[in-house]
């Protein structure tokens, strides 16, 4: 969720926000729901450009979510490759790519 990418899963990266923003914030999840929120404490101006800031975060945070994609097998070689809402991105055949993973790399 947009709110994880900046608040972190158990809002571990919020004394960073409150570093950036210059006020101080909460993470509030509201009931049982999925639902989350930030508060904002200070006054006049800081506030203000606070809640700016934290808007540019929650677009910049947005546009990368929204690139996100998972690859699953579907049959055999072929596989699948799952965007933002389930929408089907590629469906790649035998020795098809669209990541390369490096591992051992000196």
């Amino acid at each position: 969720s947009v709110y994880s990418a900046i608040a972190g899963r158990r809002s571990e990266k919020l004394p960073t926000l409150k570093r950036i923003t210059g006020v101080e914030v909460d993470g509030i999840t509201h009931g049982e729901s999925t639902m989350r929120y930030f508060n904002l404490y200070g006054s006049g101006a800081i506030i203000d450009r606070a809640h700016e800031k934290i808007k540019e975060l929650i677009a910049e945070k947005k546009q990368d979510l929204a690139q996100v994609s998972a690859e699953f097998n579907i049959a055999g070689c072929t596989r699948v490759q799952i965007g933002q809402g389930g929408g089907i991105i590629n469906v790649l055949f035998g020795q098809e790519f669209v990541r390369l993973n490096f591992t051992s790399i000196p």
